[in-house]
């Protein structure tokens, strides 16, 4: 089969395919990170649920670590949760949305160049 040159039309839907797919491995890392988070805030909640109303408890800031009462710190920590779920919903939202946009540019791509779907095995 002889090399054939690509279209202008057909290196700019490869350059998008190639913005799609990093794209996307950016938002798998943050939302990786955001899920993280998610879960270690899930994790000291429950800590905190096992100790006594009137136990001490600290809180991080920066490189200092302040006294706090426990039912504000439950209170911040359910806050920072629920953004946190927000987050992940709302990254997982555009992932499905990049997803749709690259299979549909590779779908393309692959009808552009005379090829049929990949086959599933």
């Amino acid at each position: 089969m002889a090399a054939r040159e690509l279209s202008p039309e057909l290196q700019h839907r490869l350059q998008q395919l190639q913005q799609i797919y990093n794209q996307l491995q950016a938002l798998i890392s943050q939302k990786t990170q955001i899920e993280l988070m998610l879960r270690e805030t899930e994790n000291a909640l429950r800590e905190l649920e096992k100790l006594g109303d009137d136990a001490e408890v600290y809180k991080n800031l920066g490189s200092i670590m302040l006294r706090v009462e426990k039912k504000k710190l439950e209170d911040e920590l359910r806050e920072k949760k629920e953004d946190l779920e927000v987050r992940v919903k709302t990254l997982e939202r555009q992932e499905k949305k990049l997803q749709e946009r690259y299979r549909t540019l590779e779908e393309q791509i692959r009808s552009s160049m005379g090829l049929g779907a990949p086959s599933g095995g």
